[in-house]
């Protein structure tokens, strides 16, 4: 029975699908019997049955545990935008790649499935880019990582610092009013 629903699927996706649909399979409530079964008949991927669950076991990996201060070299960022679909959206996504590059002052490599890939240097500028839409591959090397106080000090001391500047600010702002 395992096989042949399997079977039906991937045929109804070679028909009606495209090169980038993957065939996820439910395991978790399964006997392994079952999942065992589904593997024999050719599933590869598998995952849980709860969409929170199938996105953290998708992003889990010891890489992204890492502390952005413990970066030396550059940003490695594994993208896809296709959900942003024919919008600006994946432009801004860019944007903010860039940003992120001079913020942090670490080059970024951008690897994106669906959108712009690009070798982004630590001052934002993109050294080479593939555009959206167009497959192919990208060769090349970034440099010039640099400390920033950005890096140092880290995203919340930033947002403490700015907390504190703004109570300050309005504490003055508000004697000076009266």
């Amino acid at each position: 029975m395992i096989k042949e629903n399997l079977e039906k699927i991937q045929n109804d996706i070679r028909k009606y699908g495209n090169d980038n649909v993957r065939l996820m399979a439910v395991s978790k409530t399964y006997p392994e019997q079952a999942v065992r079964e589904a593997q024999e008949a050719g599933q590869i991927l598998f995952g849980e049955n709860r969409a929170i669950e199938a996105a953290k076991q998708s992003v889990s990996s010891p890489l992204l545990e890492t502390d952005i201060r413990g970066a030396t070299d550059a940003i490695i960022n594994i993208t896809n935008d296709n959900w942003f679909g024919k919008t600006p959206g994946t432009y801004q996504h860019l944007d903010m790649v860039r940003r992120y590059a001079i913020e942090s002052g670490l080059p970024i490599i951008r690897a994106n499935f669906s959108g712009i890939s690009a070798f982004v240097a630590s001052d934002g500028t993109i050294i080479s880019s593939l555009p959206v839409g167009m497959s192919g591959v990208l060769d090349g090397f970034v440099w010039g990582a640099h400390t920033t106080q950005y890096r140092e000090i880290g995203l919340n001391y930033w947002m403490m610092i700015i907390l504190i500047v703004s109570i300050l600010g309005t504490v003055v702002f508000s004697k000076i009013k009266k």
